[in-house]
């Protein structure tokens, strides 16, 4: 297994390794091929980067978070670790969902089209008829 990363972003896994915040090959989270294969199953960089921020949160949920041994107690964070990350991949997921619209039942509708104070589309249903184009084009070689 390897890790390497080169910090002018060559590579959609370097990218990755950025956006994971994963630059330090001395103590990586993920190794290349991990990344690379994470890549070859999601859309772009900021899914996979998710999917990796996922891998991460469920590493951790078992992690010991504080030991204490007499008088002396050690804290590691690790709560607000995994809320920076559950956070940083809702993040990274919301970038590239689909918006989505409501459904709109037909007095919806009639009372959109009803409304004055809504601004109307600039297209028509008609906009590329062939007629009108070539009506178009003859007008601009009268012209000529």
């Amino acid at each position: 297994m390897a890790c390497s990363y080169d910090a002018s972003l060559p590579t959609d896994k370097d990218q990755v390794r950025f956006l994971l915040q994963d630059t330090d090959c001395t103590q990586n989270i993920f190794e290349d091929e991990e990344i690379a294969w994470v890549l070859t199953q999601e859309a772009n960089i900021y899914m996979a980067a998710a999917c990796l921020l996922d891998t991460a949160v469920n590493q951790s949920s078992g992690s010991l978070s504080s030991k204490k041994v007499g008088d002396l107690s050690l804290s590691f964070g690790l709560a607000e670790t995994r809320q920076r990350i559950k956070d940083l991949r809702a993040k990274g997921r919301s970038r590239y969902e689909l918006p989505s619209m409501p459904a709109q039942f037909r007095e919806e509708k009639r009372s959109h089209r009803e409304d004055t104070d809504l601004v109307p589309p600039q297209f028509t249903k008609e906009m590329h008829d062939i007629d009108r184009l070539r009506d178009t084009r003859e007008d601009i070689e009268e012209a000529k």
